[in-house]
């Protein structure tokens, strides 16, 4: 066994410039089995503000279901206050503590009908995690996904310039002071 190599600074080309440089493990892989375990964690998922107003102006209520016996469209808000944080609001769970946007098929109702780039900034980004340091952010992979625990799938190099589109938005909407590494 061999200790890791250093992280690859995946600095921004000139055609990506207003985005920043990510450091990420040069050996970390995922690629997306829609296990939908993340969708079943019990987390909270907050929304943005712009995100809230895409999904009423949408009709994002529509795809929404309290229980899996339960027809689409019949609760009137899929999201509810964050306790202790009024009044940023998150996306509502179902009693099993799956999101309510999770089909049986293990889909995502808004990526199936608004489309992936839709999705809440939190899932868009999962597994992944933004850590602001004095230089590029760290990009760390969450091990409650059993495909990061397995390493399967493309290597985040592969993903960076997408990884880099949503650092932006990220770290405008959870702000968060920068720690040293």
């Amino acid at each position: 066994w061999s200790p890791p190599g250093p992280s690859v600074d995946l600095a921004a080309s000139p055609r990506t410039a207003t985005m920043p440089a990510l450091l990420l493990d040069p050996e970390q892989r995922f690629t997306c089995r829609q296990c939908g375990r993340c969708c079943r964690r019990g987390w909270d998922i907050a929304l943005t503000p712009g995100e809230l107003d895409a999904y009423r102006k949408a009709g994002a209520a529509r795809f929404f279901r309290a229980s899996l016996e339960q027809a689409e469209g019949t609760e009137p808000e899929p999201w509810e206050p964050i306790p202790g944080y009024a009044p940023h609001l998150r996306l509502r769970k179902r009693a099993d503590g799956a999101c309510g946007f999770l089909s049986p098929e293990n889909r995502c109702r808004i990526h199936e009908e608004l489309g992936a780039d839709r999705k809440p900034l939190t899932c868009r980004l999962f597994p992944f995690r933004f850590h602001p340091t004095g230089g590029p952010p760290v990009v760390t992979a969450s091990f409650c996904c059993p495909t990061v625990i397995a390493n399967q799938g493309a290597l985040l190099a592969t993903q960076a310039q997408e990884l880099r589109s949503l650092a932006p938005d990220w770290f405008r909407a959870y702000p968060e002071p920068v720690h040293d590494v």
